[in-house]
């Protein structure tokens, strides 16, 4: 059973790493400033970035995490 939710937190850990690799962000000019950039439409990075800070809030705070706590 251990094993088995190690490997679950294991595999949650990886998504949340891989969805933050692969991501690509738009950036617009920021008011008319040609060097000057902001990150476009970030509602949708703010909701991700809140919900994988649940998911590895949950992670740190599982009793199986031992293996892989530096990682978290």
């Amino acid at each position: 059973m251990q094993a088995t939710k190690e490997m679950e937190l294991a595999k949650q850990l990886e998504n949340i790493q891989l969805f933050w690799l692969e991501s690509k962000f738009t950036l617009e000019i920021f008011r008319d400033q040609k060097d000057n950039y902001m990150l476009a439409d970030n509602e949708d990075i703010v909701m991700k970035i809140d919900e994988s800070i649940e998911m590895l809030n949950n992670i740190a705070s599982s009793k199986y995490i031992e293996p892989m706590k530096l990682q978290v």
